[in-house]
């Protein structure tokens, strides 16, 4: 998916790991953190 983005001219791909080890392997295969989000749920 992402490399078909990048060739339709696509230049950032947002990803939310749903936790570190997902985050770990999201940087295995080349992506790199640009910042951080906070999701918040009222029960």
């Amino acid at each position: 998916l992402t490399r078909e983005v990048h060739e339709a001219g696509a230049h950032t791909a947002f990803l939310t790991p749903g936790d570190l080890g997902i985050g770990n392997v999201y940087a295995r295969v080349g992506y790199r953190p640009a910042g951080e989000c906070v999701h918040l749920s009222m029960s």
